[in-house]
């Protein structure tokens, strides 16, 4: 039996057709070819994944957890400060207290305002050098945006800097600008919230822009 079996195994190897160099170059390079198009296949795939989520975070509210720092679902707030009492309008209203510029309004419950009282368009997102009036970043607060404030009679540049730096973290929801008048030198407002100190800390303006972000009674925008 043993015997049989190792002719048949001669006469197979005797009758397999061997390859020509030319069919082993030509097998070669369809392997070839295979690899680069597999290669080419995992590059679009990689691709396509990496310029869906550019486009998502230009979509989304606040683009995406990962390239937005610090961003935080809709729902309480759970940061740090103090809580205001919202300003109640007619039936008790809380939002969409709306004047036009100019007009007179009742005062707001804070300094700057965390609700009441506000202009039909909000600022800009971003980072100012010149103040903006309280009525626009009501309304932005009410969109649940983070207003960060600092008031320096004397200048205070290294501080200026280092607000900069948190609020180019964020490409919705903050608003950066001068606030003169204020108690303290640095002031952080959220709808219906408030914090205020003079020293610059930055845990404690991100805990409060993650507690507070999103949280407004509209969407953010």
């Amino acid at each position: 039996m043993k015997k049989q079996t190792e002719v048949r195994q001669e006469l197979a190897k005797q009758t397999k057709p061997k390859l020509t160099r030319s069919d082993a170059r030509a097998a070669r390079r369809a392997r070839q070819q295979s690899k680069q198009r597999f290669r080419r296949l995992i590059y679009l795939i990689a691709a396509g994944t990496i310029g869906g989520l550019v486009i998502l975070s230009f979509v989304l509210p606040q683009g995406l957890p990962f390239l937005n720092r610090g961003s935080s679902p809709t729902g309480e707030s759970t940061g740090p400060g103090q809580a205001i009492p919202l300003v109640t309008g007619s039936a008790g209203r809380t939002i969409g207290l709306h004047v036009e510029e100019g007009q007179s309004h009742p005062p707001n419950s804070s300094v700057p305002g965390t609700s009441g009282w506000h202009y039909p368009q909000p600022a800009r997102w971003g980072i100012y050098s010149d103040p903006i009036a309280d009525e626009k970043l009501v309304h932005n607060l009410e969109h649940g945006g983070i207003g960060i404030h600092y008031s320096c009679p004397e200048g205070c540049e290294e501080l200026v800097t280092q607000l900069t730096g948190i609020a180019k973290g964020y490409r919705l929801g903050v608003i950066l600008s001068p606030f003169p008048g204020l108690e303290t030198k640095i002031t952080l407002t959220a709808w219906g919230w408030i914090d205020r100190f003079n020293e610059f800390d930055e845990k404690r303006i991100l805990d409060f822009i993650q507690g507070h972000i999103d949280r407004g009674p509209e969407p953010l925008q």
